[in-house]
C-alpha cells in the first residue's frame, strides 16, 4: 500500500462519524441534557481546540506528523468510549475535551504530511486534485457512516453509536504509524523554537494572511448552516424523516465539487473569479433561505450552502500551502485553524442572539456577513499558485 493510499484510508476511517445521523437524539434522549447544554458543550469543544491548535501543530513539526495524527486518532477513540460511560453533562465535557485534543493533533498535521508526501513524490502540481480526493474520502465516510449509525441505534441503542466509532479510529492510528514520513531539509528545533517560528512566519506573511482571511471568514459563517437548516426546514413543515436525506445530498454535492476544482475555476474564468463567485452565491443563498416559503427551494439552498461553503476552505488551504516552508507547515496551518476556531467560538453566541428574533433573521444576517466579507477580500490571481 503506497503512502497516498494510506493517507486516504486514514482520512476515511477517522471520518466514520456514525453518530452524525442520530446526534441530537443521542444528547437529548440518552444523554438527558437540554439544547442549551448541547450548545455549551460545543462552545467548550471549540475553546479547547482553539487553545490546543498551535501547541499540537508544533508537536507535529518537532516530533513528526505521523506521530501526531496517529496519537490524535487513538485519543479520539478514547473520547468516543468516554461518551458511552454515563449520560452525564460533566462526562460529556470530559469527552469533548478529549475529542478536542485529538482533533488538534490531527488538524494541520495531516494536510502538512499529505503535501510534503506529494512534494517528495514530485506531484506538487497535482496537489489541488489530490486534496480534493483526500477530502472526498472523508465525505464518503460521512455519507456511509450516518445511516449505519442509525441502524446501530435502532438495534443496540443510542449509547453504542459513539462506541462503534472507536474501532475505525484505532485502525486509523495503526495505519498512520506505518507511514514513511518525508524528510525536510531543515534543522531540528526545540519545541519552543518550532512554536514561535511558525507563529512568526504566519504573522509576517502578507499573502498567507490574505488567503487565510478569505478562507476562514466565509467558512465559519457557512458552517452555521449546520445549526440553522433543520429548524428552518421544519418551520416550513418539511418531513422530519427526510432531513437526513438533505444532509446526505449536501455531502455528496460537496464531494462532487471537491473533485472538480480545476473545472469550476475554468468555467469561472479564473481562480480568483471562482472564489469571488462562490462566496457571492453563498451569501445570496443564505438570504434567499431567509425569505423562502417553499421547502423544496429551501432544501436546495441548504445543499448549495453545504457544497460551496464547506469546500472553499480546502481549496484555499491548497493555495496557502504554496507559500509555507515545510518545517513550519503544520504549525502555520494550525495557526490558521486556531483563528478559525476563535471565529466559530464568537459566532455561536451571535447566531444564538440572531435566532432569538427568528431563524430567518439569523439566515439573513449570515448571508449579509458573507457578502460583506467577499467584497472586502484582497485575494489576487497571482497569489493563487499551482
Amino acid at each position: 500500500m503506497n503512502e497516498l493510499t494510506k493517507l486516504f484510508l486514514f482520512k476515511f476511517l477517522t471520518s466514520m462519524f456514525f453518530v452524525s445521523g442520530v446526534l441530537v437524539p443521542f444528547f437529548l434522549e440518552w444523554g438527558k441534557i437540554s439544547y442549551f447544554q448541547i450548545m455549551l458543550i460545543q462552545s467548550w469543544f471549540v475553546i479547547w481546540v482553539t487553545v490546543l491548535e498551535i501547541p499540537t501543530g508544533a508537536i507535529a513539526d518537532r516530533f513528526g506528523r505521523k506521530f501526531s495524527i496517529a496519537l490524535g486518532a487513538f485519543i479520539n477513540s478514547i473520547a468516543a468510549v468516554i461518551y458511552c460511560i454515563s449520560p452525564n453533562f460533566y462526562i460529556f465535557l470530559l469527552a469533548e475535551f478529549t475529542w478536542a485534543v485529538s482533533q488538534a493533533l490531527i488538524s494541520g498535521a495531516d494536510v502538512a504530511l499529505l503535501y510534503d508526501t506529494l512534494k517528495e513524490q514530485k506531484k506538487g502540481k497535482e496537489s489541488k486534485k489530490i486534496y480534493g480526493r483526500y477530502n472526498g474520502y472523508g465525505l464518503l465516510a460521512i455519507v456511509i457512516s450516518a445511516p449505519i449509525g442509525s441502524i446501530i441505534a435502532a438495534v443496540f441503542g443510542l449509547r453504542f453509536v459513539p462506541l462503534a466509532m472507536s474501532f475505525p479510529l484505532i485502525l486509523a492510528s495503526i495505519i498512520a504509524l506505518t507511514l514513511d514520513e518525508p524528510r525536510y531539509k531543515a534543522k531540528r528545533m526545540s519545541y519552543k523554537e518550532t512554536f514561535l517560528s511558525g507563529i512568526r512566519y504566519f504573522s509576517r506573511h502578507r499573502i498567507l494572511k490574505i488567503l487565510a482571511f478569505d478562507a476562514v471568514s466565509v467558512y465559519i459563517v457557512s458552517f452555521m448552516i449546520v445549526w440553522l437548516y433543520q429548524p428552518s426546514l421544519l418551520e416550513l413543515s418539511f418531513p422530519l424523516v427526510l432531513l437526513g436525506l438533505v444532509h446526505s445530498i449536501g455531502t455528496i454535492f460537496e464531494m462532487l465539487l471537491s473533485s472538480n476544482f480545476d473545472y469550476l475555476e475554468k468555467i469561472s474564468g479564473s481562480k480568483r473569479n471562482y472564489l469571488f463567485f462562490s462566496a457571492m452565491l453563498l451569501g445570496v443563498s443564505f438570504i434567499l433561505l431567509s425569505v423562502s416559503v417553499n421547502y423544496y427551494l429551501s432544501a436546495l439552498l441548504v445543499i448549495l450552502i453545504v457544497g460551496f461553503g464547506f469546500t472553499r476552505r480546502s481549496l484555499l488551504t491548497n493555495y496557502m500551502n504554496k507559500h509555507i516552508k515545510s518545517h513550519n507547515r503544520a504549525t502555520v496551518l494550525s495557526s490558521i485553524s486556531m483563528v478559525e476556531s476563535i471565529g466559530r467560538a464568537l459566532m455561536y453566541p451571535l447566531v444564538g442572539m440572531l435566532a432569538k428574533v427568528s431563524i430567518s433573521f439569523a439566515a439573513f444576517g449570515l448571508g449579509s456577513m458573507i457578502l460583506i466579507a467577499s467584497l472586502f477580500s484582497r485575494v489576487e490571481e497571482k497569489q493563487l499558485l499551482d
